[in-house]
């Protein structure tokens, strides 16, 4: 196992667009970000870019009167930091339960706000999805990105409970210290056939303002707080434009 890592971790600093944490997943190329016509809102959060997708021509989300929150997933996440490339299993072992734990348990939870709709916490399912990061090399000196293409079939290969209703979840795509960045997606899928009917992708460029003395964790949770794995601003926007009949999307 060892040895494997070793060649795998070889290969990505060589070729870092051969070997990613997010797998073989395959490509849904009919999916393209859009933004919202009138994105002034976003924009002030996250800057002026698409980051928007729709597929729900049935208004299931927008009809539905609950949808459950299935947490934060880390299983498809890389950690960008030049000086630990080398701490790979000590911080998968040592302070990613406890983060995991954390933001997918009650401690530091902030209800989700999606207006008259019912939001219920069944983040548990996504306290061990960091686990999976074992089985790849997945701290780098590089850049790396999660492409939205692959979203449905990630969800695709999620282990739910639920078999009916709504799930609402945040899928980390990368922490970045030397650019002290975080960003990820906020997903909405139909738990009956696993469809992805919204993405939003998020990019918060603040990460790590004031907090130079704390510890891994708490830097990290601070980060991910900060950027909104409670608060799907985007949804909320598209449910507001949706109620007056005036979602209005820009592809560029």
């Amino acid at each position: 196992m060892h040895a494997r890592l070793l060649l795998l971790s070889i290969l990505y600093l060589t070729f870092p667009c051969l070997i990613s944490a997010q797998g073989n997943f395959e490509i849904d190329s009919t999916i393209k970000l859009c933004r919202f016509k009138n994105d002034k809102e976003y924009a002030g959060f996250y800057g002026k870019r698409p980051h928007f997708y729709l597929n729900d021509s049935e208004k299931k989300f927008l009809n539905c009167k609950q949808i459950s929150f299935a947490g934060v997933d880390f299983s498809c996440m890389m950690l960008i930091n030049p000086t630990e490339v080398s701490k790979g299993e000590y911080i998968l072992n040592k302070h990613m339960p406890l983060l995991s734990g954390r933001v997918n348990g009650m401690e530091v939870y902030s209800a989700i706000d999606l207006g008259n709709k019912k939001v219920l916490h069944a983040a548990k399912i996504s306290v061990d999805s960091y686990k999976s990061l074992e089985n790849y090399p997945w701290i780098t000196v590089r850049d790396y990105v999660l492409d939205a293409r692959t979203i449905p079939a990630i969800i695709k290969s999620r282990k739910l409970e639920d078999k009916e209703g709504l799930g609402l979840l945040f899928i980390v795509e990368k922490f970045s210290k030397q650019d002290k960045t975080i960003s990820g997606y906020w997903v909405v899928f139909d738990f009956n056939d696993r469809k992805t009917l919204l993405i939003d992708y998020i990019k918060f460029n603040s990460v790590g303002a004031g907090s130079s003395n704390y510890g891994w964790v708490s830097y990290w949770e601070t980060a991910l707080l900060e950027s909104g794995i409670y608060m799907p601003i985007s949804f909320q926007r598209y449910l507001e434009l949706a109620r007056k009949g005036d979602v209005e999307l820009i592809c560029d």
